[in-house]
């Protein structure tokens, strides 16, 4: 029986690896786990390894890239296809996205695919084009973003208004993967699913989604573009379809990220939307509970003060010192800042507050809400908040959910890297 939750096997002649590359990133930025033989394949002969990994019932599905020289390549049209064909004939859970290559229509796509070892028609497959219209790449945040890595790399064939948009084929992975796993689970069961910067999701869980931002980081803080431009777009869709394909559902979220994505992620899933989410958010001691807003309310003693400056300006400092003071992070920052109309701190009553429980963070959430729009209230002309935090990501992801009517907002991240401790821009959220 297939894992519906399991790897994504990527089919592809070596001649588009950058496709199938930039395929990859795209599907793990949408929380969907890959197969790919650049770094899964082991000591094993090439075939005969691909055979048995296609035969696992820990592969959920594939996806196979058809290009015009497939015909030349004995694995794929001896193995790969004929195995992702007889899985995909006997299981129903087991899906198969077929990409046609720049270049290859529909006909010659048929002709290609009748080439497999297989005695069944392989052309019944579900196909995704990847021709498109010169116009409509152009505006493609995933298509400009490969251009500039082909670019640099020099392997760049293409004008920047013939790369193939990857949108589609994530979208149709996406949707057909969802749908199984909401048809396997029992009525009352989540959806698990999580989010990690810091490093690859290695969950104990099973998880339907997972979200790995972490090679993004791998050379340091993005920069905005990829943050606003691939990683934002492709939260909002994860979390669109998880509304559509998993009606009714708690979500739980869980994992390693840094404030500005758990942030963001709870913004994508604000309270108006009516979905039931967490996020689960571990203790001291490794446990975790389940961090929502739905909870009966407990004194968290969140308190906020307002300090007006300029009136004229349009821009509202928000400071989050809960885990620690981001003030001094902050003034060193200040001259890569718009002045200010104000400064808006929230903090602990106490001097410090080591454990903040569930209800506790529910409650800071609502006061958070609150409190931003009065600040609103006395400082109207207010277009955009610049967010700083230090927080518990639970609490991150929270306050996100409630910020969903705000202004522009502009996350901030902390480089703790380059030793300057100064504050960087991350996503900024409209």
């Amino acid at each position: 029986m297939t894992n519906p939750a399991g790897d994504v096997f990527i089919s592809y002649k070596h001649s588009q690896q950058n496709l199938a590359e930039k395929l990859e990133i795209a599907l793990r930025n949408h929380g969907i786990p890959v197969w790919r033989d650049v770094h899964d394949i082991g000591p094993d002969p090439l075939e005969q390894q691909i055979r048995e990994d296609l035969q696992d019932s820990n592969l959920a599905g594939g996806v196979a890239i058809i290009s015009s020289d497939v015909t030349q390549s004995p694995v794929i049209l001896k193995t790969e296809l004929p195995e992702l064909h007889k899985r995909w004939r006997g299981d129903d859970e087991f899906f198969v996205v077929v990409v046609l290559a720049p270049g290859v229509d529909y006909d010659e796509a048929e002709t290609i695919l009748s080439k497999a070892e297989s005695p069944y028609d392989l052309s019944h497959w579900y196909m995704e084009s990847l021709e498109v219209e010169e116009t409509s790449s152009s505006s493609s945040a995933i298509g400009r973003i490969i251009n500039s890595i082909l670019d640099k790399l020099g392997q760049n064939q293409k004008t920047s208004s013939q790369l193939p948009p990857l949108d589609a084929v994530v979208d149709a992975v996406l949707e057909r993967r969802l749908q199984c796993i909401h048809n396997r689970l029992s009525s009352n069961s989540p959806v698990e699913c999580s989010l990690d910067t810091y490093v690859k999701p290695s969950h104990d869980i099973q998880l339907a989604v997972s979200i790995d931002w972490s090679p993004h980081f791998d050379d340091g803080i993005p920069d905005g573009s990829l943050w606003n431009e691939q990683l934002l777009p492709a939260l909002r869709t994860t979390t669109d379809y998880l509304q559509q394909e998993t009606p009714g559902r708690e979500l739980r979220f869980r994992g390693r990220a840094n404030l500005p994505a758990v942030f963001s992620l709870g913004y994508c899933l604000p309270e108006t939307r009516g979905i039931s989410t967490a996020w689960m958010q571990p203790d001291q001691d490794g446990n975790f509970s389940s961090w929502r807003l739905d909870l009966n309310l407990g004194e968290s003693n969140l308190q906020s003060d307002l300090e007006e400056i300029d009136r004229t300006a349009s821009d509202l400092a928000v400071l989050v010192n809960i885990t620690d003071d981001v003030k001094p992070e902050v003034g060193k920052t200040k001259s890569k800042l718009p002045d200010f109309n104000g400064i808006l701190e929230f903090g602990f009553e106490e001097a410090s507050k080591d454990r903040l429980t569930a209800p506790e963070a529910a409650h800071a959430a609502k006061v958070f809400q609150q409190d931003l729009r009065d600040a609103m209230n006395r400082l109207p002309g207010t277009s955009t908040i610049h967010l700083f935090m230090a927080t518990p990501a639970g609490l991150a992801f929270l306050f996100g959910q409630m910020t969903n009517t705000s202004p522009t907002i502009q996350t901030y991240i902390l480089d703790t890297e380059s030793g300057s401790r100064t504050y960087e821009t991350a996503a900024q959220l409209s």
